[in-house]
């Protein structure tokens, strides 16, 4: 087993106990953020990797809702970094914390436009067909 593998083996060990025993310290440890620090290293952007993705913004939401007030904030925006390019490339909202898609809504419409303008204004950039598919339901999802 390679450490990606290993790492995504941790972390849903993680999750099920968490699940199993809604013991928040499960998620809380020091070991729980190294792993989920390592597993997003390792993710390529180009490609989607949204299972690892949707495990991360779980696990992130999870602690954000459970840390003391100081350092929450690292894991909510952590956890928008995660499910953010799922939200944008059409995954389903059921897949994501509800409380969560108001800023999802906004990262991606900040990314549509984003990635609008930049093909507008650099037609020879190859734009990732994903992104030019998933605009015009993206522009309805977010309105």
């Amino acid at each position: 087993m390679g450490q990606r593998d290993g790492l995504v083996a941790a972390i849903e060990k993680r999750r099920r106990k968490f699940e199993a025993t809604k013991d928040p310290l499960v998620l809380l440890e020091e070991a729980a953020y190294v792993e989920a620090r390592t597993l997003a290293g390792l993710i390529d952007d180009s490609a989607p990797d949204f299972p690892i993705r949707l495990l991360l913004g779980w696990l992130h939401w999870h602690r954000w809702q459970h840390l003391a007030d100081g350092p929450k904030r690292a894991d909510l925006d952590a956890a928008v970094v995660m499910f953010a390019p799922c939200f944008l490339q059409g995954v389903p909202d059921e897949a994501f914390p509800e409380r969560l898609l108001p800023h999802l809504a906004r990262g991606a419409w900040s990314a549509a436009l984003e990635l609008t303008a930049e093909a507008l204004i650099e037609r020879r950039r190859k734009v990732p067909q994903p992104a030019i598919r998933t605009g015009p339901a993206t522009w309805t999802r977010c309105s």
